[in-house]
């Protein structure tokens, strides 16, 4: 069984709030984790329906902030950038890429690097 790994940047995240509801609901046993970006913490979209969601511990949620302008506890850089501290091995994962065309593009070119086969990668991006 895969595991389940969803990587959006700003408003990327609306359509993949979508698909992690459904696998909830639908009780997968997938480990399912989601890794969120945006410049500031008032970027972040559908916050608490993304923290209702974590709450049930179904899932991991991870957010990212590239440019904090508040003191700010999180990880701190773009979501690309962040994979490898909380992901050891890509094997068993699918990835999920929602967002502004040059963070999927980059994060192509990063999961591509970590040895993440093509046929590994969803993406939906604008622009």
């Amino acid at each position: 069984m895969n595991n389940l790994i969803f990587i959006a940047a700003g408003v990327g995240v609306a359509p993949l709030i979508s698909m992690i509801r459904g696998l909830v609901e639908n009780n997968v046993n997938n480990k399912i984790t989601l890794f969120y970006g945006a410049r500031e913490l008032k970027d972040f979209c559908y916050l608490s329906k993304l923290e209702d969601l974590n709450n049930n511990n179904k899932i991991k949620f991870i957010k990212i902030l590239s440019r904090p302008n508040t003191e700010w506890g999180g990880d701190v850089g773009h979501v690309q950038d962040i994979l490898t501290k909380y992901l050891k091995d890509f094997n068993n994962d699918d990835f999920y890429l929602c967002g502004p065309p040059a963070m999927v593009k980059e994060t192509i070119v990063k999961l591509n690097e970590l040895g993440v086969n093509d046929h590994q990668i969803n993406k939906e991006q604008w622009g």
